[in-house]
């Protein structure tokens, strides 16, 4: 039988030796190109469900649909996200809503309808989770092969 050693000492050491600023600035970078593909697939995702993208709401003129997906990254490095919560009404045309009504003077109930929800965002999660997971650990291996070569 062929045995198969893998002694990762030398790269744990080097690894340590790497300055928080350079190993940050890496998972930083790495998390970034992740959660843009997740951002992407999102805005295509409306896109596909008929949402217009870049039409303002007439209460606050400065919300579009298309700036209520947010990509963020935290700044220490450990992660971040892609968020819709910023613009409200993506919240409701995601999840959609019961239906609405209520009682009329003469005691009838009067429907007022009721938002269908569209899933695009859980849609573009779902179809990019592991896309996403395979360019974090692409990049952070380029990331630390280009560290290993520099020192």
């Amino acid at each position: 039988m062929t045995n198969f050693e893998l002694d990762i000492r030398p790269l744990m050491k080097k690894f340590k030796e790497l300055s928080g600023d350079e190993r940050i600035k890496a998972q930083r970078a790495a998390s970034g190109k992740a959660l843009q593909l997740v951002k992407e697939a999102t805005l295509k995702q409306m896109a596909a469900e008929g949402i217009p993208l870049d039409q303002r709401n007439r209460r606050y003129p400065d919300l579009t649909p298309r700036n209520g997906v947010r990509e963020i990254v935290y700044k220490d490095g450990s992660g971040g996200s892609v968020n819709i919560m910023s613009n409200y009404v993506l919240r409701f045309l995601e999840n959609g809503t019961e239906d609405r009504s209520y009682k009329s003077k003469n005691g009838k109930d009067h429907f007022t309808g009721r938002i269908e929800g569209k899933y695009f965002f859980r849609n573009a999660r779902n179809s990019t989770e592991s896309k996403a997971i395979n360019i974090l650990n692409e990049e952070l291996g380029k990331a630390i092969q280009n560290i290993w070569n520099k020192k």
